[in-house]
């Protein structure tokens, strides 16, 4: 103390340090190091590519590399631990030229490097040895990576996490002998490659998480490696060519929570099963698109959460009573031809109260819903599509209070769309009453669900109007209400669900003109679609590092969740399902076979995102708006069976992706458009039923003048001798019938005259007799 007394200053000066200290640790130091600025320099021409870089940010105002786009560095030393250039060259993959090979000394600058993300890359290979000591996360998927996985992988001895996802692997079992060393190795991803054996596993002792679905896998002996492999928890097999029964190796990894062998050739007998009791820890299990006739009691399975047994051919059902813990539960397709009615086949459905997931799809079965579905209080996804339910839908399913997905498409339920329905459903995010046979109006009800994001009322008889309350439902992006009696215009308000990707209001009564806002509508442009489809799209980081049930639980639910979600819309003339991750990319409005009327608003071609635009089996008029070759994006427009006129804006060519072009059945005049690019490709259908217009592909030849040679108009001397024709005729035939009329007068008046005449003619006909 007496210190500190005496010299104040040394106190000012310790002070001043830890407060230096404490700004360094919460703001890092003054800029990265200057060899590792260089070497993302170098790093970033190696990415050069035709199209030029995305790494604008790189060598760019800000001096600190630490704040590159991709780039991630330690809080305190400031040096480079992360690299993220997921899709930098990802334009290039579309031609086998933008394919290259990576020098693996480029990342030498950045020997504390923990983290590389290189996906998407086009990277046919890597060249090199790397000198990353310090890696732990590699992910190389989703690039074209072929034949052997690079040797130079090998060398990463700190590795826990590598993936090579998705690309061309087909390796021997010798080459892959190298993933030895990496026994620090948790998470090992080979899914969607080529591969025909397992190779030797047996010193992966710390391995935690396995993908190989989606290979060539077949011969069950193979399995023998994983016996060792005491730590598992997740070994995904699903998609290959194992048959047979279940390999017996699988029994021994009593670790596992996650076992997903969907879309094998597995069968087997219930004994062969035995062995799953084993897995007492095992919370999911696929065993869907198998051959399976029968299953062993699995009430021993007391951790069990997920079970799908969708698309087998189960006979007893009587074991899923047992698991009272389940809470995602699909038997989709199961391969029945008997007519029960639900509460027969699956009478333990009414005591898995735990139940969150309920998908029994495509099982024939028929009656009507049975009051104990209202039970299952705790359900998120109800899915019945595809039955023969009938009926009146029961007032009680407004007690699932906590649903979000309602699929009670492709049935035969009746009646109007109870308004006790839906009222307290505040969680839904997808309504799917497709194909039944509703009526009455759209029920008002519906608006008070905020979080809708896909409401699919097609093939029903619903009537009335479209009502203007649409507009509350501001999530909602699928739009799907074809093929009923709606009649009315269509509302304004629609021009406020500015997130809508796909609207589909066909063959319905609608009537009046289209509506111009309707460009406010995003229609597919960047930025309109949240991640509400797709399977869930984790960073490589957060995905490798959960190895605990309930983060990987939750990957699967969400992945699982929306795979489902379908939706069947018609682009390029054919109608089509799409579902998962093309929903992001698929945009369209379809207005055909109603009664519409009124010009094309030229406001329409500003929807530069949208793909498919179908007008046609209305009463349109007017010109194609010129604005049409601002639809960049459009592949499938159908303006077909209207009343339009005018020439085809010879603009339209500049569209570069449209291969369905329909413009049949019009009024149109003057030439088609000039066949190069995608016009090259259209045939007669395109433009026939169009008297007017001439020009390839139509037979009709085109003249000088720009018309039929059969309607030129008459040329000026023409006209001019015509008109005097007219009026020679016009003349004398005036001239004659006065001189007539005056002969007859002056007969009549004139009595000398008269008797002149007719002694005239009565010597004439004595004479001639």
């Amino acid at each position: 103390m007496n210190l500190v007394m005496e010299y104040p200053l040394v106190l000012c000066l310790w002070a001043l340090l830890g407060l230096g200290l404490l700004q360094l640790q919460s703001h890092g130091s003054l800029g990265c190091l200057e060899e590792e600025k260089v070497g993302l320099l170098k790093l970033k021409d190696a990415f050069k590519y035709s199209y030029g870089p995305d790494l604008s940010s790189w060598g760019g105002e800000e001096s600190d590399c630490c704040r590159w786009e991709g780039v991630g560095c330690d809080n305190i030393t400031q040096q480079v631990i992360q690299l993220s250039l997921h899709g930098t060259r990802y334009e290039e993959c579309y031609l086998e030229e933008g394919y290259w090979v990576l020098n693996a000394s480029l990342l030498d600058p950045f020997p504390e490097l923990q983290i590389l993300n290189l996906t998407e890359n086009c990277l046919k290979g890597l060249h090199g040895i790397f000198s990353l000591n310090n890696l732990e996360m590699l992910d190389l998927s989703h690039n074209v990576i072929a034949g052997e996985i690079p040797s130079s992988i090998w060398t990463l001895t700190s590795l826990s996490v590598l993936s090579l996802r998705d690309n061309w692997l087909n390796g021997t079992t010798e080459g892959l002998h190298g993933v030895l060393p990496l026994n620090k190795l948790q998470v090992l991803d080979l899914s969607f490659n080529w591969f025909t054996k397992l190779p030797s596993l047996s010193a992966l002792i710390n391995l935690k998480y396995l993908d190989f679905s989606w290979n060539l896998l077949k011969n069950s002996s193979h399995f023998q490696e994983l016996t060792t492999m005491k730590n598992l928890e997740v070994l995904n097999l699903s998609y290959n060519q194992i048959a047979g029964e279940i390999p017996s190796s699988i029994w021994t990894l009593t670790s596992l929570s996650v076992l997903s062998l969907r879309g094998n050739r597995l069968n087997g007998t219930t004994e062969g099963l035995q062995g799953i009791l084993n897995l007492k820890k095992l919370q999911h299990l696929d065993l869907s698109v198998n051959s399976f006739t029968e299953l062993p009691p699995l009430g021993a399975l007391i951790n069990l959460k997920y079970l799908d047994f969708s698309f087998n051919m189960l006979e007893n059902l009587n074991h899923f009573q047992e698991l009272t813990n389940l809470e995602r539960l699909h038997l989709d397709w199961l391969d029945r031809s008997d007519n029960y009615t639900i509460g027969e086949i699956f009478p333990f459905i009414w005591n898995l109260t735990s139940l969150t997931v309920l998908s029994i799809r495509w099982n024939k079965q028929n009656g009507t819903l049975p009051a104990g579905l209202c039970k299952l209080k705790k359900l998120q996804e109800l899915e019945l599509g595809g039955n023969s339910f009938e009926g009146n839908l029961p007032s009680c399913l407004s007690n699932l209070t906590s649903l979000r997905v309602l699929d009670l498409s492709e049935n035969n339920f009746v009646g109007t769309i109870p308004s006790t329905l839906l009222p307290s459903l505040y969680s839904l995010e997808s309504v799917s009453l497709s194909d039944n046979y509703f009526q009455g109006p759209i029920p008002n009800v519906i608006s008070r669900s905020s979080l809708l994001v896909t409401l699919d009322m097609r093939n029903n008889s619903l009537s009335g109007g479209i009502p203007s309350w649409m507009s509350s439902l501001f999530n909602l992006r699928i739009l799907l209400l074809k093929r009923n009696n709606l009649d009315g215009t269509i509302p304004f308000e629609l021009c406020q669900l500015n997130s809508i990707s796909i609207m589909d209001l066909s063959e319905n009564e609608l009537s009046g003109p289209i509506p111009s806002c309707l460009h406010n509508i995003s229609f597919g442009r960047k930025g309109a679609l949240e991640d509400r489809f797709g399977t869930s799209n984790y960073s490589f980081k957060d995905v490798i590092t959960m190895f605990t049930m309930n983060q990987y639980q939750a990957y699967i639910s969400l992945n699982i969740l929306h795979e489902k979600e379908e939706v069947e819309f018609i682009s390029k003339s054919r109608s089509e399902s799409y579902s998962g991750n093309i929903l992001y990319f698929m945009s369209g409005m379809d207005l055909s076979g109603n009664k519409l009327t009124g010009p094309i608003p030229p406001e329409i071609g500003n929807l530069s995102g949208i793909h498919t635009l179908n007008l046609s089996y209305n009463h349109l008029n007017g010109s194609i708006p010129k604005t049409f070759s601002s639809l960049m994006q459009i592949e499938s427009l159908d303006l077909s069976r209207n009343k339009l006129s005018g020439q085809i804006p010879p603009q339209l060519i500049e569209l570069n992706f449209l291969s369905v072009f329909k413009v049949a059945y019009n009024n149109l005049s003057g030439k088609t458009p000039e066949r190069k690019a995608q016009f090259a490709t259209f045939d007669q259908s395109s433009y026939e039923g169009n008297p007017l217009l001439c020009g390839p592909p139509l037979e009709r030849n085109f003249t000088t003048t720009g018309v039929l040679p059969s309607m030129l108009p008459p040329s000026s001397d023409h006209e001019e001798n015509d008109f005097f024709k007219v009026i020679f005729l016009w003349s004398f035939g005036g001239a004659y019938v006065v001189a007539f009329l005056g002969s007859i007068a002056f007969l009549y008046f004139n009595t000398y005259f008269q008797s002149l005449l007719s002694s005239f003619i009565y010597e004439y006909v004595l004479s001639h007799r």
